[in-house]
């Protein structure tokens, strides 16, 4: 009897659990429209403001911490500012950055006591949203469904792939 509760307990666990998804390519669509207008129109090439909701899980050692996270993204001056709280609304830290820069406004004692902690957040939102970004001349491979967009830098090349949508789905 305990094997089969187990077993129901079990299936019923793997039943609730998110499969996920694949990021593939779109295969229902073909290209529409250049590349030059693809690569202008892209949102981080657009120099305007957004606000962005974020969640993410914040691992530091063996802890995971669930975070609510609000980003002002200002892409003309390239600056942004990320408010971090925990599930329940506690501010876990307030770090504000631009391209060379970070400035940690407040955090929690114990994110203050990490070394690195701002450089690293900082790094990776620049890594997202700053550096690098497609570019008009840059060099295009036109696929049936996508485009690859790269360039070769000092340290190797980089790349981006935009599907028939235009949207960017991969930079690598």
């Amino acid at each position: 009897m305990r094997r089969i509760f187990a077993a129901l307990c079990v299936g019923i666990l793997m039943a609730c659990t998110p499969t996920v998804s694949r990021q593939e390519l779109p295969t229902d669509c073909l290209i529409e429209g250049d590349a030059t207008g693809i690569i202008a129109d892209h949102w981080l090439n657009v120099g305007s403001i957004w606000r962005l909701r974020q969640s993410a899980l914040l691992e530091i050692g063996p802890k995971k911490i669930p975070l609510e996270g609000f980003l002002r993204l200002d892409l003309e001056q390239k600056t942004a500012r990320l408010l971090a709280m925990n599930e329940m609304g506690l501010i876990l830290f307030d770090l504000e950055l631009d391209e060379q820069g970070q400035i940690l406004r407040r955090a929690i004692p114990q994110l203050q006591q990490i070394n690195g902690f701002d450089q690293g957040i900082a790094q990776s939102l620049r890594q997202i949203f700053f550096q690098p970004q497609p570019d008009v001349n840059d060099h295009v491979e036109q696929g049936d469904n996508r485009y690859r967009v790269w360039r070769t830098l000092p340290g190797g090349s980089v790349s981006f792939v935009f599907d028939c949508r235009g949207d960017l789905r991969r930079t690598g």
